[in-house]
């Protein structure tokens, strides 16, 4: 899994960083999108699944794409909370 799971981590630590500079909940979602969209960071790793021969591999790299994208989808979801919250409370 080498360098793909390095790359999963760049791009997941990448998105998660901008989500900490989101200021709209439509900023949010673009950052989402920009990252497991087919030209995102996260999407071009999934699309290149298949390149990968091994198919044990594939499996743990698709795995790791995955969990990588869900934590961003659920990241995402907080940060648009946390900014309602903060909208209510303001």
């Amino acid at each position: 899994m080498g360098s793909q799971s390095g790359d999963i981590s760049s791009a997941l630590k990448e998105a998660l960083a901008s989500l900490g500079t989101a200021e709209s909940p439509e900023a949010v979602r673009s950052i989402v999108s920009q990252a497991v969209g087919k030209k995102g960071s996260l999407g071009a790793l999934k699309s290149s699944l298949g390149s990968i021969a091994d198919i044990e591999q594939r499996k743990q790299v698709g795995a790791a794409i995955n969990a990588a994208m869900t934590e961003l989808t659920h990241a995402a979801d907080a940060r648009i909370s946390e900014m309602s919250t903060a909208e209510l409370l303001s």
